[in-house]
C-alpha cells in the first residue's frame, strides 16, 4: 500500500456461498460473490463472481471477472473476463472483453469507450418512476 491509499480503499466485500441477497447490492469497493444476488449488483471497483456465484439481475462494475452465472445485462466500464465456467444470459456492454474457451454467452455484445452510458439513463428513469409513485401514494 502506498502513502496515498487507505485501508478502506483496499477492502473487499464478500458474499459467501449459500448467502442470498434480494434487491440491489452496491459497493464503492471490490465485491466477491460466491452466493446469489436476486437483483442488481453494482461495484465501483472489481466484481468477481465465483463459479458458485449467481446474479439474477443486472451487473454494473468497473471491472468484471465472471466464473458463475448471470441472468441479466452486464455493464463493465473497463475489462470483462468470462472464465470457462461462466454462463451469461443477457446483453454485455463493455470497453474490452476476454472470453475463455468453454464460457457460454447468449445475448448481444456492445463495445464502446463509455459502456455505462445506458446505465445512467436507466437510473434517471427509475428515480423519476419512484418520485411519481411516491407522489401517487401521497
Amino acid at each position: 500500500m502506498n502513502g496515498t491509499q487507505s485501508a478502506e480503499s483496499n477492502s473487499i466485500n464478500m458474499i459467501s456461498e449459500g448467502s442470498l441477497i434480494k434487491g440491489t447490492m452496491a459497493a464503492a469497493n471490490d465485491i466477491r460473490i460466491a452466493g446469489t444476488i436476486d437483483g442488481q449488483a453494482e461495484s465501483k471497483g472489481r466484481l468477481v463472481l465465483t463459479s458458485k456465484g449467481r446474479i439474477k439481475g443486472n451487473l454494473v462494475a468497473h471491472d468484471g471477472d465472471i466464473a458463475g452465472s448471470v441472468d441479466g445485462e452486464v455493464h463493465i466500464s473497463g475489462t470483462l473476463i468470462l472464465r470457462k465456467s461462466a454462463k451469461v444470459r443477457g446483453d454485455i456492454h463493455t470497453k474490452s472483453i476476454i472470453i475463455e474457451e468453454g464460457a457460454t454467452f447468449n445475448g448481444a455484445c456492445k463495445m464502446s469507450a463509455n459502456p455505462l452510458e445506458g446505465v445512467e439513463s436507466m437510473r434517471k428513469i427509475k428515480a423519476q418512476e419512484q418520485v411519481q409513485t411516491q407522489a401517487q401514494i401521497a
